[in-house]
């Protein structure tokens, strides 16, 4: 609220006694008068903002929250995968021969166009 110092003119009726006559007389005087009421007013548009951005961080941190466990998903199944080769080559007796590698971890790590261009097509070894 803003109020500001005016002045304001007036009358006020004053009575003679000795002719009994009663007369208007004008005068001015200054008063703090209300001229303005401001208040805070918030548009709706930037609480729409307001809120698109804290919306915008928290996805943020979903996304990289998410990326992070696939990488870990992928690295256990890598050892998993790991772990079952050697079970295998245990199995067979094959100390020292490489299993064939058909690109499976190349596939869980998104490279699945590249490596397996030309898969079941016949391959000479």
């Amino acid at each position: 609220m803003l109020s500001e110092l005016k002045t304001v003119k007036g009358a006020a009726p004053i009575h003679d006694e000795k002719t009994g006559l009663t007369y208007n007389v004008l005068f001015k005087r200054d008063e703090l008068v209300e001229s303005r009421i401001e208040g805070e007013e918030f548009r709706k548009i930037d609480d729409i903002i307001t809120l698109e951005e804290a919306l915008t961080r928290v996805q943020e941190k979903k996304l990289k929250a998410i990326e992070l466990k696939n990488r870990i998903i992928n690295e256990e199944k890598k050892v998993c995968i790991e772990k079952l080769r050697l079970e295998v080559k245990g199995l067979r007796g094959q100390e020292d021969q490489e299993l064939l590698d058909d690109g499976f971890l190349d596939v869980l790590q998104g490279k699945v166009s590249e490596v397996w261009v030309g898969y079941g097509e016949d391959k000479e070894t």
